[in-house]
């Protein structure tokens, strides 16, 4: 497709397109400008055919090109280690049609299906916990999962073992579209709100109600659970109160009671 040179439309719109007033200016200007330039005849259909593909251009590149756009996605990327969902993005006022553009530039790193990281923000430690927090978000965008068992003794660093899966526990309702990822163990259970910590991006149980999980389901030694709940007591972890509580269940492993009458 040519364009014609002496069309006082194209000479405009190109005048237009070397300022920063061509990304405020709104459907209903460019609609009348193109309406006029289409009624100006058939030798003028090139100059229209142009003005339609700025429009659409612009229209789609809008949402990247605010500043206050890209610092408000990164306000909320910050927030979680460099990761965040495309519903975030649209939130931050990023259009869904720019997605695959900035995929395309790099500036953006598909992590997993609608989760992306900021490919400037530098990697960290537990930014992969982030990432699975959000695998488990709800309807309303809000993560579900938190990290439990032997995986939440780890952070706490209340084991030596380096488990090759993630342990996470999710409400009994918890449905995802898809296949679990083969990294994640998914335990369904309900939390009390005073049995989780809310860390940087994520979410982990408390020490203690990690070994009551840990014990109940079997993925650690009783040695090492009585080695975290002594640690945990000398890191004020754990207290003699939620001790008390623990032995208070009626579910608790005889093991497990054993091991808590000690302390």
């Amino acid at each position: 497709m040519s364009y014609l040179p002496g069309c006082p439309m194209t000479t405009a719109c190109f005048k237009f397109l070397d300022t920063r007033k061509v990304l405020k200016m709104g459907v209903g200007l460019f609609g009348f400008r193109l309406a006029g330039c289409l009624g100006n005849g058939s030798e003028n259909s090139d100059c229209g055919f142009l003005l339609a593909h700025i429009c659409s251009v612009i229209l789609n590149m809008r949402a990247f090109a605010t500043p206050s756009d890209h610092d408000h996605l990164f306000a909320i990327a910050e927030s979680q280690d460099g990761y965040f969902t495309m519903a975030q993005a649209l939130e931050a006022g990023l259009g869904r049609s720019t997605h695959s553009y900035h995929v395309k530039e790099g500036n953006w790193l598909r992590e997993h299906r609608g989760i992306y990281r900021l490919r400037q923000y530098p990697q960290t430690e537990h930014g992969h916990l982030v990432l699975w927090s959000l695998w488990s978000r709800d309807r309303q965008g809000e993560p579900q999962g938190v990290y439990s068992h032997t995986t939440a003794l780890s952070l706490c660093d209340l084991s030596d073992a380096n488990p090759s899966k993630l342990h996470m526990t999710v409400p009994p309702g918890f449905r995802r579209n898809g296949e679990t990822p083969s990294v994640l163990v998914l335990h369904k259970s309900r939390l009390a709100p005073h049995e989780v910590i809310r860390e940087r991006g994520y979410a982990i149980t408390t020490a203690m109600r990690a070994i009551l999980d840990s014990a109940a389901s079997g993925d650690a030694d009783m040695d090492m659970l009585q080695a975290a709940v002594g640690q945990g007591l000398r890191r004020g972890l754990i207290t003699r109160t939620e001790i008390k509580q623990a032995k208070s269940r009626v579910d608790l492993d005889p093991e497990l009671r054993r091991i808590l009458n000690k302390f």
